[in-house]
């Protein structure tokens, strides 16, 4: 069973109950406007302990663990349909402009999303015209579950500092 199942049913052992209600929250609004009171509200902790033992956990404040899981469902979302809008993907994914999208996806990922992208088209020979567009909308604004738990699993297995 993938980490996010686990976490979703509440089965994950070893992370406080707050820290659960807030990354589960984070998860299934990640394409909203949150902010660190919503999640403190969510958590029912104060803002101070939510982002202490979040930082303890991950080595991360809980805002800057919402940027690095959206620029990671981001890159799901480029190389599922690279002919997408930079722009689309990035507003899908909960930023709120295209320049803190390429900000934190360069941080992240240490190339720009053009970048990524361009490698990707590259290394796949998957180009603009090839990619279907019906299943690609499908999965990115219907269905994108598995999308959202390949960026959670990553982002849990894996250390993302930005």
């Amino acid at each position: 069973m993938e980490l996010l199942d686990d976490f979703k049913t509440g089965q994950s052992d070893n992370i406080p109950e707050g820290i659960h209600r807030a990354l589960k929250y984070m998860v299934e609004n990640f394409s909203d406007e949150l902010n660190l009171d919503e999640l403190s509200e969510v958590a029912q902790v104060t803002k101070f302990n939510l982002c202490r033992n979040f930082r303890r956990r991950y080595g991360i404040p809980p805002m800057r663990w919402l940027w690095v899981f959206r620029v990671l469902l981001a890159g799901e979302f480029i190389k599922l349909a690279p002919d997408w809008s930079l722009t689309d993907i990035a507003f899908t994914c909960g930023f709120s402009s295209s320049a803190h999208f390429s900000r934190s996806f360069s941080g992240v990922m240490k190339k720009s999303p053009s970048s990524f992208r361009r490698n990707l088209t590259k290394t796949t020979g998957v180009g603009v015209a090839n990619a279907a567009r019906k299943t690609t909308y499908d999965l990115m604004f219907q269905d994108n579950s598995k999308l959202v738990s390949n960026a959670f699993n990553r982002m849990l297995t894996q250390q993302y500092l930005v």
